[in-house]
């Protein structure tokens, strides 16, 4: 759904977006008659149930950057505050003139956003890395790994050559034949390429790349 120029609000703010922009679905947590939950997803928040849920997980690749006019009205405190909570990929950065705070919950996997009460921040914007970018920061955590994927091998190899010259020396067969190393080498780069892309999920640089 485009819901470009439609305002979503609650008894604590306003919410709109100002650029063409996708979501999977959008949920309004109204106070009264306080609801428990929207689209499966809890209204309560730690203080009250005006949350407000936009939910971009599976287009935020493409889309790149989700901006919004965002209003906390004057009566936004105690019990009753506006978040904001965007389920999906974690962004790369976050801009606005009033926000409270602002962080990633990996548990439930959504954005979670709190407004300061009584103002208007007119492009509040939630941007995701480029692929370019994403390459970039895969490449630098690739390279940690180099290193470590050097001794693997150059051990592999030291202990193979190691092997062949103690059976040419005594007759005795080796622990390890060349081809059982190079088979376990294949294993250890693959074990390493895994380690790889467990870390560059982590570091949310693949969702950078799209993938």
């Amino acid at each position: 759904m485009n819901p470009f120029g439609l305002s979503f609000n609650d008894t604590v703010g306003s919410i709109t977006p100002v650029i063409p922009e996708l979501f999977a679905s959008i949920g309004v947590c109204a106070d009264k008659p306080n609801p428990t939950s929207v689209l499966g997803y809890p209204c309560f928040n730690g203080s009250g149930n005006d949350t407000m849920y936009f939910i971009y997980r599976g287009f935020e690749l493409t889309q790149k950057a989700y901006v919004f006019n965002v209003q906390a009205y004057a009566n936004a405190t105690g019990s009753h505050i506006l978040i904001l909570r965007f389920p999906g990929n974690v962004p790369s950065k976050v801009i606005g003139t009033t926000i409270v705070s602002q962080a990633f919950d990996y548990g439930n996997g959504w954005l979670q956003v709190q407004f300061t009460a009584g103002t208007t921040d007119p492009a509040f914007t939630i941007i995701f890395n480029s692929g370019a970018q994403g390459l970039f920061n895969a490449a630098v955590v690739g390279s940690v790994f180099v290193p470590l994927i050097i001794i693997s091998l150059g051990t592999l190899f030291a202990t193979t050559m190691y092997a062949r010259f103690k059976a040419t020396m005594t007759g005795i067969e080796p622990f390890i034949t060349p081809k059982q190393a190079f088979i376990v080498g294949v294993v250890v780069i693959i074990g390493w390429l895994i380690a790889i892309i467990i870390a560059a999920q982590a570091g949310g640089v693949l969702q950078g790349m799209g993938i």
